[in-house]
């Protein structure tokens, strides 16, 4: 992975894990065509204009994954760490939203690879008896913390906590975890997310098996973010706090007919 230098505040000089300028620049041009700016040098994203996407579906929801042995024990999971498996509450709560998902009649139920994904996926689909039709979409990942795998927050240290700080706190998008992924590469996914719709889903009512990131770069991307990250944070989106209410099997309206809210 290529390192990059920045310039943080007070002048001092840090390394962090970056992606390649190359990759930076067709992040950066693919967010403008959909009215986010970026600027190159501290990954800061903003509006630019009013130009909205258009999501052709009659409806997108999105389920974050239930709750993992990562996420009750507040250390970070990869894609395919061992600590990234749903645990026994977690495949219960999942089992008792299906009934209610069952009734809300969609037409296609999206999910991508990732183990904890698709576990949550098949619970649901083992409830369903066929009445829906199930896809696996491989490409649709939110943020990957692989580097971080089995660490708590404050076990962070170095370039890694910088990495952090940066990513999270100065919402730099392109800021990564040594092995993982930015959140300029989430918000890429979320644009073909919607083109994929686009293109296969119109007038259907969908239902996206995910992570929590894909919803929060799917609100981004379609400007539902007045303000862009101020619904977020790190610590309670990562279930750092050991207060923290999760929100993981959680059912969420994305888009239909304008609404964006939590409906459980």
């Amino acid at each position: 992975m290529e390192k990059s230098i920045i310039y943080l505040q007070g002048g001092e000089e840090e390394v962090y894990h970056n992606n390649n300028k190359e990759l930076r620049d067709i992040i950066a041009n693919r967010l403008a065509l959909y009215g986010i700016v970026v600027d190159i040098e501290n990954g800061q994203i903003q509006y630019l204009g009013k130009k909205l996407p258009n999501l052709q579906c009659y409806a997108l929801y999105l389920l974050r994954h239930a709750e993992t042995v990562g996420t009750r024990e507040k250390r970070f999971m990869s894609d395919f760490s061992p600590n990234a498996i749903l645990t026994e509450k977690g495949i219960l709560d999942i089992e008792a939203l299906s009934n209610d998902i069952k009734k809300m009649k969609f037409d296609y139920i999206l999910y991508s690879t990732i183990p904890r994904v698709k576990q949550t996926a098949k619970i649901i689909q083992r409830c369903m008896n066929d009445d829906v039709c199930f896809i696996e979409v491989p490409w649709i990942k939110g943020i990957d913390n692989a580097g971080w795998e089995g660490k708590k927050a404050d076990e962070l240290l170095g370039v890694d906590n910088e990495d952090f700080f940066q990513r999270e706190i100065l919402h730099n998008i392109f800021a990564k975890s040594s092995n993982g992924c930015s959140w300029g590469e989430v918000l890429f996914r979320c644009i073909d997310l919607i083109e994929y719709i686009n293109l296969y889903f119109k007038n259907k009512k969908i239902l996206l098996v995910s992570q929590g990131s894909i919803l929060i770069g799917t609100r981004i991307v379609l400007h539902m973010e007045k303000e862009l990250w101020k619904n977020y944070d790190a610590e309670t989106f990562f279930g750092l706090k050991e207060s923290n209410v999760q929100e993981y099997g959680k059912l969420n309206c994305v888009f239909e007919n304008s609404l964006c809210e939590t409906i459980y």
